[in-house]
Parts: C-alpha cells; sequence; structure tokens
C-alpha cells in the first residue's frame, strides 16, 4: 500500500497513482483562497510495481510493506 499527498502552492495541484501502467487514483484541487491538502492511496499488489505524478514535489510519502 502507498499513500502519498501534495499542498497548494500555486496553480492547480494534482496528484495521481499508477499500478502497472494504470491509473488507479488521482486527486486535484481548485483554488479557492483556503489552501488545501489532498492525496491518494493505492494497493500495489505483490510484484506489481507504481509510480505517482503531479504538479508539485509530493507533501509526504508512505509505503506500507
Amino acid at each position: 500500500m502507498v499513500s502519498a499527498s501534495t499542498d497548494y502552492t500555486n496553480g492547480t495541484p494534482w496528484i495521481a497513482a499508477y499500478v502497472d501502467d494504470t491509473l488507479v487514483a488521482w486527486w486535484q484541487y481548485q483554488f479557492n483562497g483556503a489552501g488545501a491538502i489532498g492525496g491518494v492511496v493505492v494497493i500495489v499488489p505483490p510484484g506489481s510495481t507504481y509510480f505517482l505524478l503531479g504538479t508539485n514535489t509530493p507533501y509526504n510519502w508512505v509505503e506500507l510493506y
């Protein structure tokens, strides 16, 4: 299992998680002046690979073994 989040720093931040090249989770923030933190949580089966994409550096990133 992997959990990652991002925060608002500029523009319209988003973060996406892919497992075996398939998009499985996505979060996007539409700015309203309040700021936000959001993220994705995905299960990565044994033997699978994952990667994260986003507009900002991840605020946090945790892998559960």
